[in-house]
């Protein structure tokens, strides 16, 4: 009894945090500057749009997504790389980040699983027609619950990754008056010791410096 009890709650939990669709992201808007005869950087949180379960997901690992923002307000092409260290945490690839991100389809199995420890099939007695039957509709229920829930983390999973390798930043120039935006991911240590900054190369004719950007905090949850 206390098994069954066990693996109808495990459902229940389950089922009550089902796979969510995916739905589509944008980039945050770019900020607007004033006029500038050089180059500027920002950095601001990247919103997940109708997205809660991977917001959530992201909180609780820790991982912050951003958007990179450099703007050229010179006459000629610089070239902005991406400097990685030393920074208070890890700056994360598209990949690393989905993986951390993504929803599970693992856990839908227990759907089945659960429903075979509650009903057992093989049953004898008196009422073993019925409880047979129960096992068997509660099985293929749940079965097809779980291929479904499966199906739409798999779907929604495949678009989150397409998003962020879409717009993940990539290191190159940024054209006179023009500029160029991308996604990092970023994972501060735990816990932060000082305020976490993008450091970008600029690279341009006349030589190279070092351009250093706050990285806002997130919301408090």
């Amino acid at each position: 009894m206390a098994r069954s009890t066990f693996w109808l709650a495990l459902i229940l939990v389950q089922m009550i945090g089902c796979a969510r669709i995916y739905r589509p992201i944008t980039l945050a808007p770019a900020p607007v500057h004033g006029a500038s005869e050089d180059v500027r950087a920002s950095v601001h949180l990247q919103p997940w749009g109708d997205n809660s379960r991977y917001m959530d997901r992201a909180h609780s690992a820790g991982v912050q997504m951003l958007v990179l923002t450099v703007t050229n307000g010179l006459d000629h092409p610089v070239r902005a790389t991406l400097d990685s260290g030393p920074i208070q945490g890890h700056w994360l690839s598209p990949d690393q980040a989905h993986a951390l991100i993504r929803q599970s389809r693992m856990g839908f199995a227990l759907y089945p699983i659960g429903s075979l420890a509650v009903f057992p099939p093989g049953q004898t007695g008196a009422w073993s027609a019925l409880a047979n039957t129960l096992s068997a509709i509660s099985f293929g229920a749940t079965f097809t619950i779980a291929l479904s829930n499966a199906a739409v983390a798999n779907r929604s999973n495949q678009k989150l990754e397409a998003f962020f390798q879409q717009n993940a930043w990539a290191d190159g120039e940024v054209p006179p008056s023009g500029s160029r935006r991308g996604l990092l991911w970023f994972r501060p240590s735990q816990p932060l010791r000082a305020p976490a900054t993008v450091r970008l190369q600029i690279v341009d004719d006349q030589g190279s410096r070092v351009l250093e950007v706050p990285v806002p905090e997130p919301p408090a949850q």
